[in-house]
């Protein structure tokens, strides 16, 4: 194909409003490979983008590589990926819906709901997150998507459709994970609730499984997208936070509990997952008589 020339574009230069915090987008690509004509260039953005496919099947070109494209194709893109579209069939085309938005928000997902992981637009690896979706999930995101077009294009609108998102893809994957996920992992993950083995450390987790922690770490990482520590720290949290809401029991005595002997630490981990402090948490719900 040789080499192409590269556009950058800017989310500004797409609002129909200044005042727009997104840019929804449907467009019907009819040009192919070999073609002298071309619908899309070859770009990188300063935004963050996701779109999917609504119609007929492609090509991406996406950061040099070519990967096939079909209805129900969903991808996140980031702004530093590089990409553009060939349809496979020139008549009728390939029907792309995407939704342009801010960094930003990408940077306050991430700290609020995906803290220590690595998948959707937080992946690193050369290309953006993909999946194909079954015709059932397509024709939810699509018809989601269908309401940015018609709405004020704020905050509150982008941030329910990528939550909607999100939240359908998780539920995909929990079905998936729920049919591939070793025994070994699953019963370690239900196991891994006990003082006795949080003072262990990643340790205890570890000794659940049978495994190496090279193995639990590169497992944990393949089903959840999160690694080892981040797990173990997890189930601290969680089981800190109902000692808080149903025992009267000290912090000091929860953060031991829980493997730490830096209560400085604990608060710090604790707040970070709940974004209040333990003491504040305990205000909030705790319902002891």
């Amino acid at each position: 194909m040789g080499i192409m020339e590269k556009r950058h574009y800017i989310l500004n230069q797409f609002k129909d409003d200044a005042r727009d915090v997104y840019h929804p987008n449907r467009v019907t690509i009819h040009s192919n490979q070999n073609s002298s004509h071309q619908d899309h260039y070859y770009h990188d953005h300063d935004y963050a983008e996701i779109f999917w496919i609504e119609r007929g099947r492609g090509t991406h070109l996406i950061n040099n590589t070519k990967i096939p494209l079909c209805k129900g194709s969903i991808v996140m893109m980031r702004p530093s990926d590089a990409h553009t579209f060939f349809s496979g069939d020139s008549i009728e085309g390939i029907t792309i819906t995407n939704i342009a938005f801010p960094v930003s928000t990408l940077q306050s997902f991430k700290e609020r709901y995906f803290n220590s992981t690595f998948t959707y637009f937080w992946i690193d690896t050369e290309l953006p997150f993909m999946v194909n979706l079954p015709y059932n999930l397509l024709v939810k995101i699509s018809l989601m998507g269908d309401r940015l077009f018609k709405c004020e294009r704020g905050t509150l609108q982008l941030d329910l459709f990528l939550l909607y998102v999100f939240n359908l893809l998780d539920e995909k994957n929990k079905i998936l994970r729920n049919i591939s996920i070793p025994k070994w992992l699953d019963y370690a993950l239900k196991a891994y609730t006990t003082p006795e083995l949080f003072r262990e450390g990643s340790a205890g987790f570890v000794k659940l499984t049978n495994c190496t922690p090279d193995h639990v770490n590169r497992t944990l990482k393949k089903h959840f997208g999160q690694t080892l520590s981040f797990t173990t720290n997890k189930a601290k949290m969680e089981y800190a936070a109902i000692q808080l809401t149903i025992t009267d029991a000290s912090i000091k005595f929860i953060c031991k509990d829980c493997g730490f002997d830096s209560l400085s630490h604990f608060y710090k981990l604790f707040s970070e997952y709940y974004k209040v402090s333990p003491s504040k948490y305990r205000k909030l719900n705790n319902t002891v008589i």
